[in-house]
Parts: C-alpha cells; sequence; structure tokens
C-alpha cells in the first residue's frame, strides 16, 4: 500500500519556487527601493496513490481464510476439534455370592489287627504221640470273653461300608468244631452304656492243621474303640493215631477289616484324596453382560472358612477369571487349618473375563469350590459327612472397566464441546453492514472410539462475542440415514460420521440472526446414549465422542449498506508561510474500481489544532457533505470481476482563504498543514432489485485511489 507523500508534496512546491526566486533576483535590476513583484503560479500536487487489493483485507486469516488455486477466488475453511466427551466410568457391582462344600463321607483306618493265641494248656491238652490204631478222645472247650481296645485310633466310627474278617488257624492234628458263633460286640460300660453287637461269626468246622476266615459287613455299625468277644465254646473231634501233638500246638484268632468308609467318626483322620466339590455363579453385574472384559480397578475378597475341626485342603476355582500374571484361570488353593478362615484379597487389574455367560441381561461367572484333601495329624477328631467349607465371594470395591466386550446398559453421555467460529480477518472489523453467505456449508463430524451405537439429541449453537447474538440449530441425521439420529461406528477403523449443515436445513436462515455480522464461535451442546438398544460390542474406558466443526464457504459475500473504513497516516511538516499564499485550488480525486461493488466515497482529515487538544475532523472531502458514488467493477455471470469501472471528482476549494477557527483564525491550507492522518469511508450499495447481489471476491480485486491537488499561489505577495 502507498501512504500519501506528504513530504513529496512540500518538497516539490519549494522546488518550484526556488528557481523563480533565484530567476526574480537574476533577470531584474534592483531599485533603489527593493519592490518584488508579484505572480499567481498555478502548480499541480500529487497527494495519493493509494491500491487497496482484497488480498490485503484477509491477509491477517491466512490460517482460514483460504484462496482457490483454480480461480484465485476466497473460500473460508475452517476444522475446530471440540472437547472430547468421555463416558463415565464403566463399573461393574458384583453380587456377593457363598457356597458350602461339605465334606461328605471320608476313610478311617478300622481295626487294628488283632491275633488272640490259644495254647494246649487253655484247651486241657498236652504234647502227646498218639500211636497207630489208638483212639484219641474229643474234649470240650469254652474260652473266656476278651476285650480288644482301638481307643488310640477311634472312639466310635460310624460306619457307611466295610467288611470285617476274623481268621482262625488250627495248628492241631485234630478237627476243631465251633459248636457256637463267635460275637464280637461295643464295650462301652460308661453312661451312655453301649454293649451291642458289631458282628457274629459262624466258623463251624475247622481242619486240622487248616486255617479259615470268616467276613462279615460292618455298613451302617456303630463301631466303638472299645470291644468285646463274647465266650466261645467249640470241641476236638475223635482220632485214631498214629499222630503227634507237639507243644506249639493250638488255635490262633485274629480280627482284621478293610479301610472303613464313615459317615462320621472321632479318629485320627488319615490324609486322604476328597472329591467334595461344589460349583455356584457368581453374579458380576445384573445389567452389563461382561463375554469378555479387562478391569483397571476393583478388589474383592475370595474368603473360605473351614467348619471342619481337621485340616483341608482347599481349591477355590473362578472358571471366567483368567489371572494377567500366569495367563491361566484363577485359583485359590491352599491348605486350611481347624475352625479357621482365610481371606485372599484379589485386585480385578490383575484378572481379566473370558467366556463369560451370555445372558439378556447381567453376567455370571462360574465359581466352584472343592475340598481335595483331609487329615487330623496324629491326633483324634470328631468329623461328619455334613461337615462343609464355606467359600464366599466378597466384592469390597466396584469393578472398574477398562474394556468390555457384550452388552453394556444404555449410557448417557453429556455433549459440551466448543470450537472457534469463523474469523474473517480484516473484513469483520472494517465492514459493517448485512452479510449473506453463498453455498455455507457447516459439517459437525461425529467419531466414537468404541463400537456401540451412539443416539444423539444435540444442537449445534453459534454465538458472536462481540455483539452477544447467540442462537441454536438442530443437528439433523447423518447424511443418507433419514430421520435416524444415531451413530454407527466402524468397528476396529475409527472415523468421523459427518453431519452436513446447509442451506436446505436452513442455515441462511439461522446465521441471518446474526446480521450485520458472522459467528465467531460454534459449540456443540447436547446428549448422547451409546447403546440405546442393549447390543453387543466392544467399549473401552477410553472410549470418547468426538466432536469437530467444520466451517466452509466460499467468500461470495452480498452486502446490503455496509461499509469499508480505513485510514492512512502523513508524516508532519510545515507550511505556515506557503499557506498564507494559497489563492485558490481544488482536489481532484480518481477512483479505479476492480472490486465488484457499487461503492460510496467520503473522507475526512484528522489531526489536532495543537498539541494539548483533543484528536479531531479538521477538514472533510466532499466540503460539501456529500458522497461520492463509485461505479462497481464489471463481472461475469459467475460474480467474477471482469474489468475495472474509473470515477473521477474534483472538490473546488474556493474558501481556502477563509478562516475556519474562529479562535485561532486558521485557513484551509493550515489546516491541511496540521493533519496528521486520512481517514477514508467506503459505503456498498446494492442494486435495488435484488437487494443482496452476490458476487465473489478475489485475492486480485482491488480499489485505487489517486489524490491530488491543483493550486493557485501568489508569489511574492507584500
Amino acid at each position: 500500500m502507498k501512504k500519501i507523500s506528504a513530504v513529496r508534496r512540500k518538497v516539490l512546491i519549494a522546488l518550484l519556487l526556488a528557481p523563480s526566486m533565484f530567476l526574480a533576483w537574476q533577470c531584474i535590476e534592483s531599485p533603489e527601493s527593493f519592490i518584488a513583484p508579484s505572480s499567481d503560479i498555478k502548480l499541480s500536487i500529487p497527494l495519493a496513490d493509494i491500491k487497496r487489493t482484497v488480498y490485503d483485507m484477509f491477509t491477517k486469516d491466512t490460517s482460514r481464510v483460504k484462496v482457490s488455486a483454480a480461480d484465485n477466488s476466497y473460500y473460508f475453511d475452517d476444522i475446530q476439534a471440540g472437547v472430547p466427551s468421555g463416558i463415565d466410568t464403566l463399573k461393574a457391582q458384583a453380587s456377593p455370592t457363598s457356597n458350602q462344600v461339605t465334606l461328605g463321607r471320608f476313610s478311617v483306618p478300622g481295626l487294628a489287627s488283632t491275633n488272640q493265641q490259644v495254647t494246649l494248656t487253655q484247651l486241657g491238652l498236652t504234647a502227646i504221640t498218639v500211636p497207630s490204631g489208638v483212639p484219641f478222645p474229643g474234649s470240650s472247650v469254652t474260652l473266656p470273653s476278651t476285650t480288644i481296645d482301638q481307643s488310640t485310633q477311634f472312639d466310635f466310627v460310624q460306619i457307611f461300608s466295610g467288611t470285617l474278617t476274623l481268621s482262625i488257624t488250627n495248628n492241631l492234628p485234630l478237627q476243631v468244631n465251633f459248636t457256637q458263633p463267635l460275637v464280637l460286640k461295643n464295650n462301652k460300660t460308661t453312661a451312655p452304656v453301649d454293649t451291642s453287637v458289631i458282628a457274629s461269626f459262624n466258623i463251624g468246622l475247622v481242619d486240622s492243621l487248616k486255617s479259615k476266615t470268616v467276613q462279615v459287613d460292618l455298613a451302617g455299625k456303630f463301631l466303638r474303640g472299645a470291644l468285646r468277644t463274647g465266650a466261645l465254646g467249640f470241641s476236638t473231634v475223635t482220632r485214631t493215631g498214629p499222630f503227634t501233638i507237639q507243644s506249639t500246638a493250638g488255635l490262633s484268632f485274629g480280627f482284621s477289616t478293610t479301610s472303613l468308609v464313615a459317615d462320621s467318626a472321632s479318629a485320627v483322620i488319615p490324609s486322604q484324596p476328597v472329591a467334595s466339590f461344589t460349583d455356584s455363579s457368581i453374579t458380576v453385574d445384573d445389567s452389563v453382560n461382561v463375554v469378555s472384559g479387562t478391569f483397571k480397578g476393583g478388589l474383592f475378597q475370595a474368603k473360605v472358612t473351614n467348619n471342619l475341626g481337621i485340616n483341608v485342603g482347599v481349591r477355590l476355582k473362578f472358571s471366567n477369571f483368567v489371572s494377567t500374571a500366569v495367563k491361566d484361570t484363577f485359583t485359590v488353593d491352599r491348605a486350611i487349618s481347624p475352625k479357621t478362615a482365610l481371606i485372599v484379597p484379589v485386585r480385578m487389574d490383575t484378572i481379566q473375563i473370558i467366556n463369560g455367560t451370555s445372558a439378556s441381561k447381567g453376567t455370571t461367572m462360574r465359581f466352584s469350590a472343592s475340598i481335595y484333601t483331609i487329615n487330623s495329624g496324629t491326633a483324634k477328631a470328631s468329623v461328619t459327612l455334613n461337615d462343609f467349607v464355606k467359600a464366599e465371594f466378597l466384592p469390597q470395591q466396584p469393578f472398574v472397566i477398562k474394556s468390555v466386550t457384550g452388552k453394556i446398559k444404555p449410557t448417557p453421555l453429556v455433549i459440551a464441546s466448543g470450537a472457534s467460529g469463523a474469523n474473517l480477518g480484516d473484513a469483520s472489523s472494517r465492514f459493517q453492514g448485512q452479510f449473506t453467505f453463498d453455498s455455507v456449508r457447516i459439517a459437525v463430524d461425529l467419531g466414537m472410539t468404541g463400537g456401540y451405537p451412539v443416539k444423539y439429541n444435540m444442537r449445534l449453537v453459534a454465538v458472536n462475542r462481540k455483539t452477544g447474538a447467540k442462537d441454536s440449530l438442530t443437528l439433523p441425521a447423518p447424511l443418507g440415514q433419514g430421520a435416524d439420529t444415531t451413530l454407527y461406528p466402524n468397528v476396529g477403523n475409527f472415523a468421523f460420521t459427518r453431519i452436513q449443515l446447509g442451506n436446505s436445513q436452513g442455515l441462511n436462515q439461522f446465521l441471518s440472526k446474526f446480521v450485520p455480522n458472522f459467528p465467531d464461535t460454534f459449540y456443540i451442546r447436547g446428549s448422547a446414549m451409546i447403546n440405546p438398544a442393549f447390543g453387543s460390542s466392544t467399549i473401552y474406558d477410553s472410549t470418547k465422542l468426538y466432536t469437530r466443526v467444520n466451517v466452509y464457504f466460499p467468500l461470495k459475500i452480498g452486502i446490503v449498506n455496509g461499509s469499508a473504513r480505513d485510514s492512512i497516516s502523513l508524516p508532519k511538516g510545515n507550511f505556515q508561510d506557503l499557506a498564507k499564499s494559497v489563492k485558490s485550488g481544488k482536489i481532484n480525486l480518481e477512483l479505479e474500481n476492480g472490486i465488484p461493488l457499487q461503492l460510496v466515497f467520503r473522507a475526512q482529515l484528522r489531526g489536532k489544532l495543537t498539541p494539548s487538544s483533543s484528536y479531531r475532523t479538521l477538514l472533510t472531502l466532499p466540503t460539501t457533505g456529500d458522497s461520492l458514488f463509485i461505479l462497481p467493477a464489471q463481472v461475469d455471470a459467475n460474480g467474477n470481476t471482469t474489468s475495472p469501472r474509473y470515477s473521477s471528482f474534483a472538490f473546488q476549494l474556493s474558501d481556502f482563504m477563509r478562516k475556519r477557527d474562529s479562535t485561532l483564525k486558521l485557513n484551509d491550507a493550515e489546516l491541511f498543514n496540521l493533519a496528521d492522518s486520512l481517514y477514508f469511508q467506503i459505503g456498498i450499495i446494492t442494486s435495488s432489485d435484488n437487494n443482496a447481489k452476490t458476487v465473489k471476491l478475489r485475492q486480485t480485486d482491488y480499489l485505487r485511489t489517486r489524490m491530488s491537488a491543483s493550486l493557485i499561489y501568489t508569489v511574492n505577495k507584500p
């Protein structure tokens, strides 16, 4: 841009005057008393040559106001990302769960093996050799009752299954015939007394030098640790010699049992495997259906209470929980002392869920507890098949979900996303009037990083912060979705879905509410519902709804009675003496309008009358106070400039010599000399038939202003 060259003006005047004065001194003979001749000189002085292009108006906003490479036309394009709206923390509220695993039947060792010897003396016999053909008569014997003490191994056993075996060995060379059964009884003599029969063995005939066994089923028997056998009667059978009865000969009796399976016992319980098992379900959440998931927070306790009076080995297995450390099913495997509890805290960020049970609503996980071994050490303990271990799943904190595949309940989002609006560079401050925009497009882009559909109810809010104007427009459905305002994310491939706002959506009418300006801020307000139909997909704790606002329009600006203002500085000078010599003059204005707008023009010279006075208008051009009409550039059918229009004006300064200021008594030239800036206002006029003619502004469109002064000076005026 060029500024009015006040220096050039002053230097030129000085150069023109100096030769004249020099010639006057050389060519005129000096009279006795010097009288300088007077002469009127006409001078033409250039004052300004200013060219302002449309480019100059928009260079302050090159990031948004851009130039089309195709035709050098301007367009505005701004994409502003809003603040992402994150979902509230997804939490699964698990319910406490417990189950009991009963011990069931167990094993006890049974009777310790016993062996009772009956000697020849007890049988009433002696060692003897019986000659051949000599008969040896038989005899009858009754053995007294005997006690059997098993109390070091058990006090009692309620037997579910087992057998008791009586073994008899006959070392005599004689047959022995047991004429009555051998009875085994409990021998508890203190209250409550128990002498019930446990077993009765019918032995019968035992051949000489032979053994015989007799078994009795103990199922259902209540076996005491103190036992007694009844008196046993038998007889030897007559035999004819020869044979010999050795001194070591006799009878032996022994009891043995298989391992006894017990329903209850007070006994030394040997270490043994147990296959007691129970399966139950954990309700992780009654509203979130988790097929698989990871967690970033939460805590539960795995608690096991051993209600048995013996040591137990317990295994808790969470079939759908996988430990992230070992990559295997999460299991608690512990040995627990009698009548104690074990609490194992489990952080959910060390757990992930796999293969959750699919349900219409809610999530359940398999939870099993088992007793796999028991023992009482060396001490006796009382145990029943109904004794149990209690296993508990006790949530301590909500499970904070990091990611989940499955169904989440419809989850609301509050949308409060902002984006800055159009900033049209100098145009926004210099142009005033009604703006209309041809082909304005505002697009709202929505993108969801999770795989669930999102149904939105949002409005685009526009604000002009300078004027306070504010309005909103309901966001329609995305293109191609009719009235369905649902965002369907592309799972695994994040992409924005565009909601297009144009004239067909009432955008021009919406923007017209901001005249004579344009919104400088856009933001989005409203709400959205994630997974409104309770469908299956995947979501993360980092899932966010992203928004951005894209404002685009070619700068085809229809301006109704608007105006553009600008000012340029004038260097200060000192024309006090020269100003007194001005006789008359005029100011010439030539305007070359390469902008496709009809203009009206006025200008003011501004400055201070004194250094301490206020800034003010010193001279107005035209001096009549009227405005100058400037023809618009020629345009084609598309609104593009094809050639400029020229307008010329002259301002007669016939009153240049009159004093304009009553106090300081300054004339126009003196006021002009005090001016330090030229302020001009270009008004815009549109044709009356269409009210807002649409044209296209290009960066090369311009307005050129040439200003000069034609002045008549009186030289050597006394």
